[in-house]
């Protein structure tokens, strides 16, 4: 069916001001039926140098993160589902909703994966999946519980496959290597007796046969401190929110302190597993000591109380076309990291959160070089329109066309903005995305909330230059893309 654009007209009672707004009227959703929705002021839908390429309701579940892979001669789109926002309203059993998104203009559900724990654990709010052997297995945490494991390589019938661990009273967001095989689960199991939240480290041999995955568990990491045994006197260091990998496979940085407290961890992917080129392989499980926690780290950066570090995302070799002028040759690469504090507190009720570059060329002395934000009053005071207003995370991809050009962060109620960081010290804002809120929408939750509200939670990409987002407030996933100048920018033509 073809896209029809059509006017919407509505006359505002005592000035009569005319209000056109431009739409698609043909996006279809969960049961095939029009769901695209008219603007409500003061939400009408905003976008500069971005457009709606599809959209799906995820059958109004609140959703986490997307993740996006390409298995075979289809792309899957893999969305995780937060527990519900409302227990009196909505889906209730939300896990993991599976679509078929080759076709981006018309995504097409799949399935839903529910969680196998009641509430307060019917969820399962993060997914990463992987190639293994011949086939696809896609890992999910399952409430507060446990990881799992499912053989996706048919993505409308997933199969359970194993928990690699359970009995856990924390989860959150895993990094899984999907060339090397490494799994980095933030945890929490009470038999190990750390102090806080941590996480524990598997492998998985990528060339398994999927009905015969065996996963090895390596060590737990964290920080001095935190460990089984630590001097109970002092404070422990801020527990783990996520890992994540770097490009080249020779790091991995720790976001510890989600919006707050946060700490910024680089370390050595080699030291951290055992396998440290040149020297002997570790046996595993390697012993939680201070001496093996510390061994592999590069660097830290502890930021101020007011500030976490959520996501730690790698900008590896960039080269900076100003510095390569000078007579040192070796300024004119240099590495980065994106970092972002998550935004806390309805309606700016906490201190203002920001997405930092820091520049990590020197590890052990990584510092601050400038920032990425919105401004609350550009757009018309997001601070007054419900929910959280700031940065939640960035993409974490390191293929595709956006790499080292753009940046992308989910904004809760000012969706996703979009950031040209060709050069790293000046970053500038270049194109928005923010969605409208349709029936499905949440109120947020809290005494504080008393409107409905966008929560753009996380973002994806893809290499056919697509940008997934999802909503924490139950509105849908929307696929994107850039037009314009933006669009300029990774196709080379834009200066």
């Amino acid at each position: 069916m073809r896209k029809i654009a059509c006017c919407l007209f509505g006359l505002m009672a005592i000035f009569g001001l005319l209000v056109a707004v431009s739409m698609a009227d043909d996006w279809e959703h969960s049961e095939g039926k029009n769901s695209w929705y008219y603007p409500q002021d003061p939400y009408s839908p905003s976008a500069h140098d971005m457009r709606l390429v599809g959209f799906n309701d995820l059958q109004g579940r609140p959703s986490y993160h997307p993740y996006v892979i390409k298995q075979g001669n289809r792309w899957i789109l893999y969305a995780s589902h937060h527990v519900p926002q409302d227990p009196g309203r909505g889906p209730q059993d939300n896990g993991t909703s599976i679509l078929d998104v080759t076709n981006p203009h018309h995504p097409k559900f799949l399935v839903h994966v529910p969680s196998e724990y009641p509430a307060p654990d019917n969820e399962a709010r993060h997914v990463r999946v992987c190639p293994v052997g011949k086939g696809f297995v896609m890992l999910r945490t399952t409430g507060q519980k446990s990881h799992d494991l499912y053989n996706v390589t048919d993505p409308a019938h997933p199969k359970f496959l194993m928990s690699i661990v359970k009995d856990l009273t924390y989860t959150h967001k895993p990094y899984w290597d999907c060339e090397l095989g490494y799994m980095f689960l933030p945890s929490n199991l009470p038999a190990d007796k750390w102090r806080v939240n941590y996480t524990k480290v598997y492998w998985i041999d990528p060339a398994s046969d999927i009905n015969a995955i065996k996963p090895e568990f390596v060590r737990n990491f964290g920080l001095v401190g935190q460990e089984p045994g630590a001097d109970t006197t002092k404070p422990a260091p801020t527990s783990i929110h996520m890992p994540l990998g770097a490009v080249n496979h020779d790091r991995v940085y720790f976001g510890y302190g989600s919006g707050g407290n946060g700490i910024m961890q680089i370390t050595d992917y080699g030291r951290i597993v055992g396998r440290e080129q040149g020297m002997s392989a570790v046996p595993w499980p390697i012993p939680d000591t201070p001496a093996n926690l510390l061994y592999p780290q590069l660097g830290r950066l502890d930021w101020p109380s007011q500030w976490g570090v959520h996501t730690v995302y790698e900008l590896k070799a960039f080269e900076l076309a100003d510095f390569a002028l000078g007579q040192v040759a070796a300024d004119g690469v240099h590495d980065f990291a994106v970092t972002v504090s998550e935004a806390g507190g309805f309606k700016c009720s906490n201190e203002r959160d920001i997405t930092w570059i820091v520049d990590i060329s020197k590890p052990d002395k990584p510092i601050p070089i400038s920032t990425m934000q919105h401004k609350a009053a550009v757009g018309g005071n997001f601070c007054n329109k419900g929910g959280r207003f700031g940065p939640h995370s960035s993409q974490e991809r390191f293929d595709g066309p956006f790499y080292k050009k753009l940046v992308f962060l989910a904004y809760f109620n000012a969706g996703l903005r979009v950031f040209d960081i060709r050069d790293p010290f000046a970053p500038v804002e270049v194109a928005h995305f923010v969605p409208n809120f349709n029936a499905n929408t949440y109120f947020c939750s809290g005494t504080e909330c008393d409107t409905r509200a966008i929560q753009t939670n996380n973002v994806d990409t893809d290499t056919r230059g697509y940008i997934y987002i999802v909503d924490r407030a139950g509105t849908g996933t929307h696929i994107l893309e850039l037009t314009g100048e933006a669009k300029e920018i990774i196709s080379g033509h834009h200066h």
